[in-house]
């Protein structure tokens, strides 16, 4: 494959996903992935749980707390992953750079999810967080290289991403699975039409689909935040 105008490598892939590009397919179409995590429900004891990143330990907050911690660090994931993928079309210098500053977002946003729920499931859930991204690389080189197939397939695998770590996340909330799926359909289809109006070089649209999807990871946290907080209303503070 041609990747003369697309810096993503196996290598540079490794050093800034921690996945292996054959790697990703495979586990988003396995449809066993979501039962095969421990389940989120079995949270550790609240006297194991310590801060995290920039998360406050769980006991220490409220429900607002949690949305906006959780708003941040997906709106930040959003902005992170356009700009990946559209340095990673144009071959940019400073796409290895942009990748890693995505990964470290990936990991704080585990250590939000393990700060609820401990460190065996934040290890989980960071695998499989990386999961899509490397699919959306798959899609960028596929898009890139002019390679439909490649395209094509990684869109098929989103979406059967989407239906079973939506459903996991969904159990692990105490959400309705479909509302979640919807929620992670629209962020996925946002992050694919910004890519593809950056590619044909229509950037109002680009930037459009790049606003709505930062603005939509709020409402993801909101969902995920009241979901969590009414699950376990022990683990947070009231107000």
């Amino acid at each position: 494959m041609d990747r003369s105008r697309i810096r993503l490598g196996a290598g540079a892939l490794a050093l800034a996903m921690a996945l292996p590009l054959g790697a990703v397919p495979a586990l988003a179409q396995d449809a066993s992935m979501a039962p095969s995590m421990a389940p989120m429900a079995s949270h550790a004891p609240m006297g194991s749980m310590a801060p995290m990143g920039s998360m406050t330990p769980a006991a220490a907050m409220t429900a607002a707390d949690l949305e906006l911690a959780l708003g941040r660090l997906l709106g930040e994931h959003a902005l992170l992953a356009i700009e990946t993928t559209q340095k990673g079309f144009d071959g940019a210098p400073d796409f290895e750079a942009a990748a890693a500053a995505l990964d470290e977002n990936s990991v704080e946003i585990s250590q939000a999810i393990g700060s609820v729920f401990g460190p065996e499931v934040e290890e989980q859930f960071l695998g499989s967080w990386r999961a899509h991204i490397g699919l959306f690389v798959d899609y960028t080189v596929g898009l890139a290289t002019k390679d439909q197939a490649k395209a094509d397939k990684a869109v098929a695998d989103l979406t059967s991403y989407i239906d079973a770590f939506g459903q996991y996340l969904a159990d692990a909330a105490g959400i309705p699975a479909d509302a979640l799926k919807a929620g992670l359909t629209m962020h996925v289809m946002e992050l694919k039409g910004q890519l593809d109006a950056y590619a044909a070089g229509d950037f109002a649209t680009s930037f459009d689909l790049s606003r709505e999807a930062y603005a939509h990871m709020y409402v993801l946290a909101d969902a995920l935040a009241g979901g969590i907080a009414a699950k376990f209303p022990d683990m947070f503070a009231a107000g």
